[in-house]
């Protein structure tokens, strides 16, 4: 099995604010390895020259995502960004449409400056985190993978993210939790993941997709199936809800 390398946010910026500096250089465009061999198979960067010095960050996303074919490490850069308004990005538009999305984690870095997204925050903020599926006629809890969090420097509360869905006529309800990420799109490609309860076995697989066991390892089982193209699993699903809340362990699950 490959393991996949983490994708990074990488946020570097030139100079002091308020302080007057020099024309900064930044790489702009895309480009594609094959994880396996090493290949380079697309690179079409550039270099772009920022003139101002309030947005002079040269934004970085790696992120690596398996295809039938290959394991791919890709890399967007975007260049000359004021790193007090940062844009939103929609991860979605980043992996082709028979691609699976692998690990994800965060880092960024200000000049010299970086805040590591590993280790635990030295401050006492903890938040239930994991998975719990109930069945809604019966309030049977399907699956309770639930456990207490401690969250890294970057987090800024708890989450809960609800889905409802009806599988063979019969209603149930998947959350999942943990620490909140302000950084993160918490609407990524939720089009084509889909909560189940048929746990007898080759579920997704037998539908067409991916028992998805990677992504968020603290929100995500493999009671979900990652589907793509016209594969979905039979039933209805609504559109999953995010809550935030502060405090310690205030996301109730």
């Amino acid at each position: 099995m490959v393991i996949a390398k983490i994708l990074t946010f990488l946020l570097v910026t030139g100079g002091v604010y308020g302080l007057p500096g020099v024309s900064k250089k930044c790489p702009n465009g895309f480009r594609y390895v094959n994880g396996n061999t090493g290949n380079v198979m697309y690179d079409d960067r550039d270099i772009k020259t920022c003139h101002s010095q309030v947005a002079a960050s040269c934004i970085i996303i790696k992120f690596d995502y398996k295809t039938p074919e290959a394991l791919v490490e890709a890399e967007w850069n975007m260049p000359c960004f004021n790193p007090k308004k940062l844009p939103s990005f929609d991860l979605n538009t980043l992996f082709p449409e028979a691609a699976l999305p692998l690990d994800v984690d965060l880092k960024v870095c200000m000049d010299d400056d970086c805040v590591d997204f590993t280790p635990q925050a030295s401050k006492h903020l903890h938040c239930n985190a994991g998975v719990k599926v109930i069945d809604m006629e019966t309030d049977e809890v399907l699956v309770n993978d639930v456990s207490k969090e401690h969250c890294k420097v970057y987090h800024t509360g708890c989450y809960t993210m609800t889905q409802t869905f009806i599988e063979d006529g019969k209603s149930a309800k998947r959350v999942v939790g943990g620490c909140y990420d302000e950084w993160r799109s918490y609407d990524f490609i939720w089009d084509r993941f889909y909560p189940y309860t048929d746990f007898s076995g080759d579920y997704c697989e037998n539908n067409g997709c991916i028992a998805f066991k990677v992504w968020h390892k603290d929100a995500f089982d493999t009671r979900t199936c990652y589907c793509t193209g016209d594969n979905k699993p039979p039933g209805e699903y609504d559109a999953p809800v995010v809550t935030s809340c502060d405090g310690n362990r205030c996301n109730e699950m």
